[in-house]
């Protein structure tokens, strides 16, 4: 039989959330989150296999996914009202998306950031330097903000999430054992180092705005931010709220950048591809940061 191998998130084995692991151990994962949610073992092992390779590239496995193309449907349906569903992350089989998101594109970003090649001559992790305090928005069930303890084992890291959910019960567990702790937003926190966020304002209808409030509220020195406004999937808008209008994808990534440079920050030139995390930098010395507004 073929092994397949995933990214850890069964800590009792793994010494590091980096390394690949096998079969054995992915179903050890859906073990530990069966008491969460309600669907079938084996059904949810083939559908997280399914969901993976899907989002790998093949197109042939998006004929077996019905659950995942049917909370497509309500999602966009939700959209077409203007009333968004958002019972669709509540769905047991939104954790195939969950998973393959992070084993395809978290996964890849956070080890960008360890790559001696990310930057001219060093990693963008050693650029950033020593830090404090995290902040992974939409932590999804804690890959992603375990990875980043893994990454910066001195800072104080946290997760946001919907509290209540199995998501948020399930990246408990795994903060107990990583070092990190949840919240339900990012607003309560005065002073943060870095934010941190892959694939997460897509799920956000007022994105600009939203970005800016965070920056008003955590003041973040570093911002990594993947963005992929424009693509469809469960919980992407099609449009996206500012002021007074409704924007595409593209217009969309373009305020959002503008956004962060008319608050003080500069977008730092890396190797990486598509240059995807972005990295942005408060620049202390630019006398134009305007906090409080959004022009």
């Amino acid at each position: 039989m073929a092994r397949f191998y995933f990214l850890p998130y069964t800590f009792i084995i793994m010494d590091s959330i980096f390394n690949k692991i096998s079969k054995k151990d992915l179903l050890e994962f859906i073990d530990f989150c069966i008491p969460y949610i309600s669907i079938d073992k084996d059904k949810l092992y083939s559908y997280i296999i399914e969901t993976t390779k899907y989002y790998k590239g093949d197109s042939r496995e998006r004929k077996k996914l019905r659950e995942l193309q049917d909370l497509e449907i309500k999602w966009y349906d939700s959209l077409k009202i203007n009333e968004p569903d958002y019972s669709v992350y509540e769905s047991d089989y939104f954790l195939g998306e969950v998973w393959a998101c992070w084993a395809i594109y978290s996964r890849k970003y956070l080890l960008s950031l360890k790559s001696e090649k990310s930057l001219i001559n060093k990693s963008i992790i050693d650029d950033i330097g020593s830090i404090k305090s995290i902040i992974d928005l939409g932590c999804g069930i804690g890959y992603t903000t375990a990875g980043l303890k893994e990454l910066f084992p001195k800072a104080k890291v946290y997760g946001t999430n919907i509290e209540d959910s199995y998501q948020w019960k399930v990246a408990s567990e795994l903060g107990k054992k990583y070092k990190f702790s949840l919240l339900p937003d990012a607003f309560k926190n005065k002073s943060i180092d870095l934010i941190f966020a892959s694939e997460y304002f897509e799920h956000i209808e007022n994105a600009v705005e939203h970005i800016a409030d965070i920056i008003n509220n955590c003041h973040p020195k570093i911002l990594i931010i993947a963005n992929s406004f424009g693509t469809e999937s469960v919980g992407h808008f099609i449009k996206y709220k500012y002021m007074d209008g409704w924007y595409d994808g593209k217009a969309t990534s373009r305020m959002f950048n503008n956004i962060l440079r008319k608050m003080g920050y500069e977008k730092i030139d890396t190797k990486l591809w598509n240059n995807k995390p972005a990295y942005w930098k408060l620049n202390i010395d630019n006398k134009k940061i305007k906090r409080g507004r959004l022009f």
